[in-house]
């Protein structure tokens, strides 16, 4: 994408980048008024000024526009090109780890400008080799006159001349259009409240060209279970005369089927190990310890 910088158009309104959409209107008032052709009819200029501020009006005024007006105003070095997100878990990804399916902003380059962000105003100048006519000299040929058309400018008289570079309007001088897109991430287990990831180039598009970067934070749906690290404490709903007589309980988790050994005379509230059988590492390598604790099958969630 080439480097090109859009127009400043808080800075055509001569306002600041946290406005209100009153105090915009009010300083486009205040501008369009300065600036009017009808107020200044010797000055050129005037009328271009005054078409720069009915755009930075327009698009300032229009909350989607503006918002992608701004996401593109950031930069890498200012950390805001960067996007977060959150993930909610639940215990069978903790397991497993999952693949999540995000909406990330992408750069189009716009079709209108080719991703340059600027248009070629063109002008008009008269042919200086009919002089303006259209015709070229004139000629006998078999004692008739004849003139053909000015071969420099085919009989128009004049000619096409690039007078000025001006923003394209329809990106707003951005040179690309922002369009959602789906991403899928892949999220290992083991993952811990408040952990975040880093996907690379999924973030806010850069005016130098590619993208930020998109950060997933982890957060772990709650649930009759607590997680310390990758260990897992879970509230079992066990019968009182299981607990009196002791026995064998089938118990499932995302990755194992176990009994729980409960001992004759266990009460609530026991805490019963079960090493290497809690959550996995994110490298799959290691697992924590899985501790189940009993509770009133009437209390049981």
């Amino acid at each position: 994408m080439p480097e090109v910088a859009p127009a400043d158009y808080y800075g055509i309104l001569g306002v600041g980048h946290d406005a209100t959409s009153e105090e915009i209107h009010e300083a486009f008032r205040h501008r369009a008024q300065e600036c009017h052709p009808d107020l200044h009819p010797g000055d050129p200029g005037a009328a271009e000024r005054f078409k720069a501020v009915n755009e930075a009006y327009h698009l300032l005024s229009n909350e989607e526009e503006r918002r992608a007006y701004d996401a593109a105003l950031t930069t890498k070095e200012a950390g805001h090109a960067d996007l977060e997100t959150t993930v909610v878990l639940g215990l069978r990804e903790l397991f497993t780890g999952c693949r999540v399916r995000l909406r990330v902003p992408q750069a189009v380059p716009c079709p209108s400008c080719g991703g340059e962000g600027l248009t070629l105003r063109v002008g008009h100048v008269r042919c200086n080799a009919c002089g303006g006519s259209g015709w070229g000299p004139e000629e006998i040929f078999l004692g008739v006159r004849t003139r053909e058309s000015c071969f420099r400018c085919g009989g128009r008289g004049a000619l096409n001349t690039a007078v000025g570079r001006n923003p394209c309007l329809p990106c707003r001088g951005l040179g690309y259009h922002l369009v959602s897109t789906w991403a899928e991430v892949r999220l290992p287990p083991g993952l811990e409240e408040g952990q975040r990831l880093r996907v690379e180039g999924q973030g806010q598009p850069l005016l130098q060209g590619g993208q930020g970067d998109l950060y997933v934070r982890v957060a772990v749906r709650p649930g009759p279970w607590v997680v310390h690290g990758p260990d897992l404490v879970l509230d079992v709903p066990i019968a009182s005369r299981v607990l009196s007589r002791g026995g064998k309980v089938p118990f499932q988790t995302p990755l194992d089927s176990l009994w729980i050994t409960v001992r004759r005379g266990a009460r609530y509230g026991d805490l019963l190990r079960f090493p290497g059988k809690g959550i996995p590492s994110p490298d799959g390598q290691t697992r924590g310890d899985l501790w189940i604790r009993p509770v009133p099958p009437e209390t049981g969630r």
